[in-house]
């Protein structure tokens, strides 16, 4: 068991050594230097914090506002562009009481407006021009230019040419039934190969025969 000697002796040198440590100048100035920059950079900290806050606070109240005016608009237009009426695809009449907003209090109250809007039959107007350009036949002229001098401009397959006399003599002596049944219908024999209306099937059987009389009269 340590003496009391000893034990005084220990507390009397702890006692001057934290006095030394304790009354050192620079020991307390490096204290107080830390804590005054930790103080400063935590303040800057929360300071940076509180600023960007508030910024995202703002700019999410700037976004909404912006939000709820495009929907505005948005509906705004939509109600400005929306038809006034509906197509009606049921095909049943419509009751003038099911559009009262389009129909004048004056009119509603008149005799002359009846319990239903009775449709209108519309007409339309047959297209004379097409009905014209249908009966007007064309010549044989147009015909032959068109279909046929492909190959009697040229004798192709044994066509009699254009112009031929010798050729269409052979052909005319049969009857004229005969060329204009050939023509119309087609022919295929010794004298050569004829597709029915020349490979036109758009061309009405006179017009087929107007040709026939074009070119035999202008060969013989």
């Amino acid at each position: 068991m340590p003496k009391k000697s000893e034990i005084s002796y220990n507390k009397a040198n702890l006692n001057q050594r934290l006095k030394r440590k304790f009354s050192n100048k620079q020991y307390f100035t490096m204290n107080n230097t830390n804590d005054t920059s930790f103080i400063h950079i935590f303040t800057l900290l929360i300071l940076g914090l509180t600023v960007t806050g508030l910024l995202a606070f703002v700019l999410a109240q700037i976004v909404a506002d912006n939000a709820e005016e495009d929907e505005v608009v948005s509906q705004n237009i939509i109600e400005r562009i929306q038809t006034v009426g509906r197509q009606n695809t049921t095909g049943k009449q419509l009751l003038v009481s099911s559009v009262p907003s389009l129909i004048p209090d004056s009119i509603e109250s008149s005799s002359v407006v009846t319990d239903q809007v009775k449709p209108i039959n519309v007409t339309k107007e047959p297209d004379l021009t097409a009905a014209v350009s249908a009966n007007v036949s064309k010549t044989g002229k147009e015909v032959y230019e068109a279909a046929c001098a492909v190959c009697h401009g040229a004798g192709v397959a044994g066509a009699p040419k254009f112009g031929d006399s010798v050729a269409w003599k052979s052909r005319v002596v049969k009857g004229d039934e005969k060329l204009y049944a050939n023509a119309i219908n087609g022919y295929i024999g010794k004298a050569g190969v004829m597709p029915a209306k020349g490979g036109r099937p758009d061309l009405s059987d006179n017009e087929v025969r107007n040709a026939v009389d074009f070119m035999t009269e202008s060969s013989l």
